[in-house]
């Protein structure tokens, strides 16, 4: 059997909010760095890492309750959360980002 034919598995990865499983392209990196706590557009920095869906929801309750702090195992500052919270508005309330 050639390369070609073989199947691939995708990633999968689950939003540390809500609990599904989607493929890891669909969801978005947080990242720990020694910098901070910053979103991860490439899924590929360096530092511990978690990954929330695209709802709108799940990352507002994500700062608010410090649950992604929790799987970062760090905290949050308020710069950090103020950053987190003005990419969660780019969000649809129940979908994948438009654009």
């Amino acid at each position: 059997m050639s390369a070609a034919h073989r199947n691939r598995k995708t990633p999968q990865r689950t939003c540390v909010i809500c609990r599904t499983v989607h493929p890891k392209r669909e969801l978005i990196r947080i990242v720990r760095t020694d910098e901070g706590i910053k979103i991860d557009p490439t899924g590929r920095q360096n530092g511990r890492g978690a990954y929330l869906c695209t709802q709108r929801e799940c990352w507002e309750k994500a700062v608010r309750s410090d649950l992604i702090a929790n799987a970062l195992r760090s905290s949050l500052n308020k710069d950090e959360r103020d950053a987190l919270l003005s990419y969660s508005s780019m969000l649809s309330e129940s979908g994948p980002a438009a654009g």
